[in-house]
């Protein structure tokens, strides 16, 4: 062979051991093998609560177990909590207890207590919403909660000092006796005191005494107005404002997700109202809240009765890499029992497991959830884990 051709040929062979490093290099830049089941956080939203053995699921039965539930970021949890109004109830999965969880394992948590904080003025919002309406033992439970965690609470304080104040029986007022005269003077027509009544009535109005304080309130006076003369013009113009304000109380506190407020509202509003299509509107509208308040909790799989569980399969190029890892979902059980909205939530790993881990949840099954008497969509959420024997 002439030297030429010996010199190109050894050109063509470093070129090929050049091309073939540089695909090697790649395949490590991409693939990563070294990396395990370690991968950054891709997702700011935290882990969630549910775990299972072996390789993610049970195979599919009609009445798996129950998974055992290690607890999941309670921040998380308690803000989803918080945004649905669920401050209190149901007690587990409240925003009042996640918070205090999250604060109780780390006292310099920032976050949970400003958390706490949050749902405490909330509460207190409708604490002093059912002390005006005057419930007062629910006035007090609320108050009471607020105080367990906050002490030196102000606002609950002095609302726990008012229902005292409104608890006490009224003072006994004696009569001085009237000496007796030869004729008694002429009484003067009831009729003559709806002016006067309506002039209170406004001014309760004017102070917020809507229904509280008794004998005072704005709902008293016009119920006397009623008594005397319920015809009369000023009786009629007092009761419109008056039920008017009502049903604008109860619109306030659905926006504020007070529904047992919303309800006193309407349920005051009721036997004052002329058109009963008004009120039949206002209690569709604090339905469908309650609805649609329900169906926005997320509640955790073990809260369902599930009949139908597949389990996932893991993914081949994970155990070949020994890799193990979790992913957490969160979907809607519709009202036929079927799963919708899968979301991954968040993940060990940003290419393993996560499709997966949707495509069983796509196969589960569950009781329809019934609410108020019918079937309704509701938030779920699990974290499934791929865990090699």
């Amino acid at each position: 062979m002439s030297a030429p051709a010996a010199q190109s040929g050894d050109r063509l062979l470093w070129l090929a051991a050049v091309v073939v490093a540089a695909m090697g290099l790649g395949w490590l830049f991409i693939e990563q093998p070294w990396s395990g089941d370690v991968a950054p956080d891709f997702d700011a939203a935290p882990a969630a609560a549910e775990t299972n053995s072996n390789a993610i699921a049970l195979a599919d039965t009609a009445a798996p177990p129950a998974d055992p539930s290690p607890p999941r970021d309670p921040l998380y949890l308690a803000r989803l909590a918080l945004d649905s109004g669920m401050l209190v109830e149901p007690a587990e999965y409240s925003a009042w207890t996640l918070f205090g969880e999250a604060l109780d394992a780390n006292a310099d948590n920032v976050a949970a207590l400003e958390g706490l904080e949050e749902v405490a003025t909330a509460l207190l919002g409708r604490g002093l919403t059912a002390f005006e309406q005057g419930r007062l033992d629910d006035a007090e439970s609320i108050a009471s909660t607020i105080v367990t965690r906050f002490p030196e609470h102000a606002g609950a304080l002095d609302l726990a000092q008012d229902i005292v104040v409104a608890r006490r029986p009224p003072p006994v007022v004696r009569e001085t006796p009237v000496p007796a005269v030869a004729a008694a003077p002429r009484l003067p027509d009831p009729v003559e005191r709806i002016p006067e009544l309506h002039a209170a009535f406004l001014d309760a109005m004017g102070r917020n005494a809507v229904l509280t304080p008794s004998g005072t309130s704005a709902r008293d006076l016009l119920d006397e107005m009623i008594g005397i003369a319920p015809q009369h013009e000023l009786t009629g113009a007092a009761r419109e404002q008056l039920v008017t304000e009502l049903l604008d109380r109860s619109t306030q506190a659905l926006e504020a997700l007070d529904t047992a407020g919303a309800q006193t509202w309407i349920d005051s509003a009721a036997p004052l109202a002329a058109d009963a299509a008004v009120i039949e509107r206002a209690q569709d509208r604090l339905t469908q809240h309650l609805i649609d308040a329900e169906s926005n909790k997320r509640l955790p799989v073990s809260a369902f009765d599930q009949t139908v569980r597949v389990a996932a399969e893991y993914p081949e190029i994970a155990i070949e890499r020994d890799i193990e890892g979790w992913v957490d979902i969160d979907f809607v059980v519709t009202p036929v029992g079927d799963t919708a909205e899968i979301t991954v939530v968040n993940s060990s790993h940003p290419r393993y497991f996560r499709d997966e881990a949707v495509a069983a949840v796509e196969q589960w099954r569950f009781e329809p959830v019934i609410f108020m008497g019918q079937p309704i969509p509701q938030h779920a959420y699990i974290r499934l884990e791929f865990v090699l024997n």
